[in-house]
Order: structure tokens, then sequence, then C-alpha cells
């Protein structure tokens, strides 16, 4: 083989070793890249997912808020409510006291009037049999 022929092919050795080592420098590359994305990817995902758990987060606060919120509203309004029922029964109670100072009286009063009807009659009674006494001596 001659000088020739041998470093023509040594060059074509060389100049396909280069071609492989460039298509390798090539996917190794093009490996970094991909992971680069893919962290890049990852590291979005992982952002993404913190801001949707800290939404959803924030969202079951506000809705606990919102819901103790509701719950000393309704609270607030039964307290009302006692009070309003308890005054009512208070000023029914003084009505009712009243009334039964009113009943008594005046079942004192009719009472009285009934004992001084009896002792009218009564003395009328006596003033009717005193007269018919005193007729009688007349007689």
């Amino acid at each position: 083989i001659s000088t020739q022929q041998q470093a023509s092919k040594q060059k074509t050795a060389e100049h396909n070793a280069s071609a492989k080592l460039e298509e390798t420098l090539g996917k190794l590359q093009q490996m970094l890249a991909n992971n680069a994305e893919a962290d890049v990817s990852r590291t979005s995902a992982e952002k993404e997912h913190r801001t949707v758990e800290q939404t959803e987060l924030q969202a079951a606060q506000e809705a606990q808020e919102a819901i103790l919120h509701d719950i000393q509203t309704a609270l607030d309004i039964i307290s009302k409510r006692v009070t309003a029922i308890e005054e009512t029964q208070q000023r029914d109670w003084q009505t009712q006291v009243k009334q039964h100072d009113k009943i008594t009286k005046i079942q004192t009063q009719m009472l009285q009037q009934q004992q001084a009807m009896h002792q009218y009659e009564k003395d009328a009674l006596d003033m009717h049999a005193g007269e018919q006494k005193q007729n009688r001596q007349r007689d």
C-alpha cells in the first residue's frame, strides 16, 4: 500500500472518528439541554404546586373565617332573641303579679261588700224583729 493510500485511509479514519465525535458531542449537548429543560419544567411544576397549595390553604382559611362569622352572627341573633324573650317574660310576670294584686283587691272588696250586706241584712232583720217586738208589746 502506498503512503498516499495509507494517508488517505488514515484521513478517512480520522474524518470518520471526527464525525463520530461530533455526533457524540451533539448527543451529549442534546442530553444536557433536555436535562436543563427537565429541571426548568420540574422547578416550574414544583412552584405551581406550591402556588396551588397556598391558594387552596387560603381558600380553606377564608371559608373557615366565613363560617366563624356566620356562627358569630347566628349567636348574636340568638342572644338578642333570648334577651327579648326574657324581657317579655319579665313584663308578663309583672303584669300577672299586677293582675293578681288587682284580683285580690277586688275579691277583698267584694268580700267586704258581702260582709257589709250581711251586716245590713242582719241589722235590718234585727230592726224588723225589734219593731215587731215593740208592736207586740204595744198590743
